[in-house]
């Protein structure tokens, strides 16, 4: 048995049931028996999947979910120490999904799952092995294999996805300066059901503005190969945009984020830091005449990590091998 626990609402998002659904997908199409646990409150998107919804933070409901016989994957920004000390002892083989080296992880697989996660500065540690970067790059099944397409060069058709919650309000803040600097582009909006700026949002919005509630994944693809340009936040969007190709102006909305725009920097991209800039001044139109992406990325991540968590490792020759 393969168990996935993470969790998902307004406060924390959706990036992470997004990319441990894929795993899950990718787990069952392997054709080990798979389970996905979600901690939240909050109702969850229409997913064509079997989820179980339960505080897995508490160990004695944790303990309801995990053997000695299973293979347990955790994604997770609330997750304490100790509830990962009480997986670790308690399963065949642990491993961790990690963004910023958020913990000291106890033994087990940690992988970060971003373009920079193979130049982490992870501390040696007996019994812990560390994987990451781009062969770790969680997406989902509809952003692979995706083939080329002719762009054209007109940038009059921008998308704006702030994620599955837009905690800091950005996104009335990046209409309205469009509106204003460039009034006669179209501004494709994706929303979701963790926002509670939409009444704000639909006042700002004018007669070139589009509105996309609760996207699929399909449809997200499709308006991502559509689009000429994509404003986004730098989390797990970064790489289903990186595999359509599309040319985007990544910002960085919350501190985890700070490896992924290194790696972004590093591709040549331009961020934009939301905490540091004042995004009513941001020269939109320069940035988007500059926004570029030569080439499509591929990435199957989610296959990666079931090969590394069912890979036969010991905890005894885990060791830290960069």
């Amino acid at each position: 048995m393969i168990t996935i626990l993470t969790e998902a609402g307004s406060k924390q998002g959706f990036g992470h049931l997004t990319r441990c659904c894929a795993l899950y997908y990718e787990s069952i199409s392997l054709g080990y028996e798979t389970c996905l646990i979600v901690n939240t409150t909050e109702p969850l998107p229409k997913m064509s999947r079997n989820i179980t919804v339960a505080n897995w933070l508490d160990s004695s409901v944790l303990m309801q979910f995990i053997s000695e016989s299973d293979y347990v994957i955790v994604d997770s920004y609330l997750a304490s120490l100790h509830i990962y000390e009480t997986i670790a002892a308690n399963c065949k083989t642990a491993l961790y999904i990690d963004d910023y080296m958020r913990l000291d992880y106890p033994k087990g697989i940690v992988i970060n799952p971003s373009l920079y996660g193979d130049k982490m500065p992870y501390k040696e540690k007996n019994g812990v092995r560390y994987l990451g970067g781009a062969e770790y790059v969680i997406v989902r099944s509809e952003f692979q294999n995706i083939s080329n397409i002719t762009r054209n060069n007109t940038r009059g058709n921008i998308m704006v996805t702030i994620g599955g919650t837009d905690i800091l309000n950005l996104t009335p803040t990046i209409l309205k300066a469009l509106s204003n600097e460039l009034p006669l582009i179209k501004k494709q909006v994706v929303v979701g059901q963790g926002f509670g700026n939409l009444q704000e949002i639909e006042s700002v919005a004018d007669e070139n503005t589009i509105l996309h509630n609760s996207l699929t994944a399909s449809q997200m693809r499709d308006l991502m190969l559509n689009v000429d340009v994509a404003i986004t936040a730098a989390g797990q969007t970064i790489h289903e945009l990186l595999s359509c190709g599309t040319p985007m102006i990544p910002i960085k909305v919350v501190d985890n984020q700070t490896w992924n725009i290194k790696g972004l920097q590093e591709l040549g991209f331009d961020c934009l830091d939301s905490m540091a800039e004042d995004l009513d001044s941001v020269n939109w139109r320069k940035l988007i005449e500059n926004a570029v992406m030569y080439e499509l990325m591929t990435f199957n991540g989610q296959r990666e990590i079931i090969k590394a968590l069912m890979g036969g490792y010991t905890y005894e020759n885990l060791v830290f091998d960069k």
